[in-house]
């Protein structure tokens, strides 16, 4: 209300008024959006907190009653056991140890993505990676008769090291396990247009499904024909890490038949890779 070129004091007063208010609008919207978001978080980590705990303790409660069973029979039976029998189910014991260890160390890996508070992202060798990962999987790759065709050249990618090969190995397990018979993986990767490397493995097995989303879920196992029992965990590792590190998940069925899982990261600029 403006006279003879003068606001007056009531004007003023007016007008501070409604910029407080505003002001009180704003930072109360602010504050509705930030309380929303934190309790969409929230949310979202009791489920995945109920997820795991059904997983872990579905999937140990198998093992752990498979060491129980045979610990108590090598206790009442071992001396009318034969040498054989005994050593059957000394490795029945040893191998469902390490079943449930394998679980509880992808835990304690999940929970340590969740909790890193930082994590120095820097070029990565990524040949260097694969060769870590396959390494560990070479009794599995062996047992499987696997056939494996993996590039000689790799590019660099940022991101960090040590959760790259779990996202790997991960990945190799699963391909294993839900692969033909003999399973046959090839490994590869693809410069993007976007400055981003997306790297993938395939499978010849029987494809994912038209939702492969729900395949990254820790309660989800993929229904396929010659399903092999996992501990659930394995592509939820994969996800957590990947995203943590500024990436994208995902899988897919390929034209001749099989699956191809794969995960995007940001290539490492020219100057910063290293030579694999």
């Amino acid at each position: 209300n403006k006279r003879s070129g003068a606001f007056l004091e009531g004007d003023r007063i007016l007008a501070e008024t409604l910029a407080t208010s505003a002001a009180i609008a704003i930072e109360n919207a602010r504050f509705v959006r930030d309380l929303n978001r934190q309790t969409e978080e929230l949310r979202l980590r009791n489920e995945e907190l109920d997820a795991f705990a059904h997983t872990v303790a579905h999937d140990l409660k198998t093992p752990l009653s498979l060491v129980t069973g045979y610990a108590d029979m090598l206790r009442e039976n071992f001396d009318v056991l034969h040498p054989d029998e005994i050593a059957v189910y000394l490795k029945q014991l040893i191998d469902n140890s390490m079943r449930m260890n394998h679980i509880i160390e992808s835990l304690l890996l999940l929970a340590g993505v969740r909790g890193a508070s930082h994590v120095e992202i820097e070029p990565v060798p990524m040949h260097d990676i694969v060769v870590e990962a396959m390494t560990r999987v070479e009794f599995m790759l062996a047992e499987r008769e696997a056939i494996v065709h993996i590039p000689d050249d790799w590019p660099d990618a940022m991101g960090y090291g040590p959760w790259l090969e779990e996202v790997w190995y991960n990945y190799v397990v699963n391909a294993l396990k839900y692969g033909g018979n003999p399973p046959e993986l090839r490994l590869g990767h693809d410069l993007m247009a976007n400055e981003q490397v997306r790297f993938w493995i395939e499978d010849n097995g029987p494809g994912v499904p038209a939702d492969s989303t729900i395949l990254f879920k820790p309660t989800i196992r993929a229904q396929r024909s010659n399903e092999r029992r996992g501990y659930g965990l394995g592509l939820s590792i994969v996800k957590r890490i990947v995203e943590r590190l500024k990436g994208d998940v995902g899988a897919e069925n390929i034209p001749d038949g099989g699956s191809r899982f794969y995960f995007t990261l940001p290539a490492a600029p020219p100057e910063e890779s290293s030579t694999a």
